[in-house]
């Protein structure tokens, strides 16, 4: 019984019926297309990334902004403190 199943086995996988299809089909379109779509995901990814990159430099934007006005503010706080600081060492001095 298996000496059946097993000679059956062996006649189809060496018949001509079965190596003739798969050997007419060709692995370098196969491959060929694979890439293309590789490349067109990774141009489609590319995009989407910069519309994020994009969309987040407004809110980076205003960000800075603030961070700079901050900065500025404080700036120009030390500025007076320093003033005042001299102007009233040129006053002592003066007496």
């Amino acid at each position: 019984m298996i000496d059946i199943i097993l000679a059956t086995a062996d006649t189809t996988a060496n018949s001509p019926e079965i190596w003739p299809t798969i050997t007419k089909v060709n692995i370098i379109p196969c491959i060929m297309l694979l890439l293309v779509i590789a490349f067109c995901g990774l141009i489609i990814y590319g995009i989407i990334q910069l519309i994020r990159f994009l969309a987040s430099s407004r809110k980076e934007q205003k960000l800075i902004r603030m961070e700079l006005g901050k900065v500025a503010e404080e700036v120009h706080l030390l500025r007076e403190e320093l003033k005042g600081k001299e102007e009233g060492n040129s006053a002592s001095q003066s007496e």
